[in-house]
């Protein structure tokens, strides 16, 4: 849950728009719940006496997740049937994506010592293929 922004552009290179480069952009601002768990497990000597010791905590969190998408590429499309208003139509795109989750990361690394150090951020790259068939 949480507000979503986009943007679909397109560019042709043809005057029948069959041919063109494309954008995509969308900003999305997601509610979100993490749930935080710690264990730690130590061996304790008390008075030469070996004891051992568990400490845990939990801790619930809420925030907006902020992600951003972004996809560029180029386009093929056309209508197997200009004559006919209920034509059908077929797209191929390639394109290059990436997403990118800002400060995702709610691991707890080896050394933190308080319980809201949480860093780093999540992304994701690649070729993006798509084929599309419309009636």
């Amino acid at each position: 849950i949480g507000w979503r922004a986009a943007s679909d552009c397109t560019w042709s290179f043809t005057e029948d728009n069959s041919f063109s480069f494309f954008s995509d952009f969308v900003l999305s601002l997601l509610a979100a719940k993490w749930d935080e768990h710690r264990w730690y497990d130590a061996a304790v000597t008390a008075g030469g006496a070996l004891t051992d010791t568990a400490l845990r905590g939990r801790a619930t969190h809420y925030g907006i997740q902020p992600v951003v998408d972004i996809n560029a590429g180029l386009r093929w499309q056309t209508t197997l049937d200009s004559a006919d208003e209920d034509a059908y139509g077929f797209m191929i795109q390639a394109g290059w994506e990436t997403q990118y989750w800002h400060e995702n990361n709610k691991l707890i690394g080896w050394n933190d010592v308080e319980a809201t150090d949480h860093n780093g951020s999540l992304s994701f790259s690649g070729l993006s293929l798509r084929a599309q068939f419309d009636w």
